[in-house]
């Protein structure tokens, strides 16, 4: 899509996903995260589950950590 928008003198486009489950490894999972703005995701979002929210929040912070 980046190419395209350039030949036709376009701003590329910015693209957010939700993602899906990530590795349970927050050095993995981080990985995962960067296969993705690696492929143009602008941003991505992580979606807490359960009820322990504050768990899915803690995690997310120690992916950023390894980002």
């Amino acid at each position: 899509m980046t190419t395209l928008a350039e030949e036709y003198g376009r701003p590329p486009l910015e693209v957010t996903i939700v993602a899906p489950p990530l590795a349970t490894d927050p050095g993995r999972a981080a990985e995962q995260l960067a296969a993705y703005a690696e492929a143009g995701a602008a941003r991505v979002i992580l979606a807490p589950s359960g009820n322990e929210w504050q768990v899915g929040y803690e995690f997310a912070a120690k992916i950023k950590a390894q980002l």
